[in-house]
This record gives C-alpha cells, structure tokens and sequence, in this order.
C-alpha cells in the first residue's frame, strides 16, 4: 500500500444494498476475481472506477440465498438434515440476498482519498430473517466469523 492509498474495513449486512450505494455515488464496480471457498462461501474482488478512472479496489467475503443449497449438496456434516430443514426451504423461487461474513475491505487510490467520509455514517440492515439466521448457524460453527 503506498501513501496515497487508504485501507479501511467496513461492517455491510447487506452486500447488495450496499452495491447500490456504491452506484449512487457514482462507482463502477467491474469483478475482478470470485473464489468458491470449501465452507460455502465466496470471496470476490471488485475494481471500483470513478469517471472511467480506476478509483480503488473492494473486497468481501460473504454468503448467499444459494448457501443452503451448497450445504445440502455436499452433505457437510456440521449440518443436521433437521437444522437445514428449520433454517429454510429451498431458495428456489426466493429472494436472492447476499450477506459479508466480515467486514469488507475497501481500497480507494490516490485523489479518491478525499471520499473516505462518504462512507463513515454507511450503515444497512440484513436483508431478510432467513438471512440472518443462516448467518447465526453458520457462526454457531465456527468463531472465525
């Protein structure tokens, strides 16, 4: 990280939302890179631009409406067939939601330094029950989390 980079992490409960925001403010947000990692999760990478110039770099490890789904599939054994039952039916034909696991990092270069306080009063809220009881679950699993 050079001087003219400002590193910070931010508390999301709604990776959507908040991908909105971004766009309000004018934000391009191009993935750079995605990875399926072994719990369910997913880790992506997204170039943030600003007016076609390259403005910084976001990244957030999150689960979504799908996470369930991954769990059934693979038959994980911290999953009782009961607890998967109680915390959903399947998301096929649910709304789709997407929730950070973390905090998520945020990367803004050189003269987009200055939008920093933008994102000081950011504040959402989960998505959906479903949402935050899966997070809850998979928090119970782990204190990584």
């Amino acid at each position: 990280m050079s001087l003219e980079e400002v590193e910070f992490e931010l508390e999301v409960r709604n990776l959507l939302v908040f991908i909105n925001f971004l766009s309000k403010l004018g934000f391009s947000l191009y993935r750079e890179s995605t990875n399926h990692l072994p719990d369910g999760s997913i880790e992506v990478t997204f170039n943030l631009y600003l007016d076609s110039t390259e403005a910084g770099k976001l990244k957030a490890r999150y689960i979504d409406s799908f996470f369930l789904d991954y769990q059934r599939l693979f038959k994980l054994r911290e999953y009782s067939n009961r607890t998967l039952e109680s915390l959903g039916k399947k998301s096929t034909g649910k709304a789709y939601w997407a929730i950070p696991i973390e905090p998520i990092r945020i990367v803004l270069y050189e003269e987009f330094t200055r939008l920093l306080d933008l994102f000081e009063d950011y504040s959402d809220d989960y998505p959906s029950k479903e949402a935050l009881e899966v997070l809850e679950h998979l928090r119970s699993r782990t204190s990584s989390y």
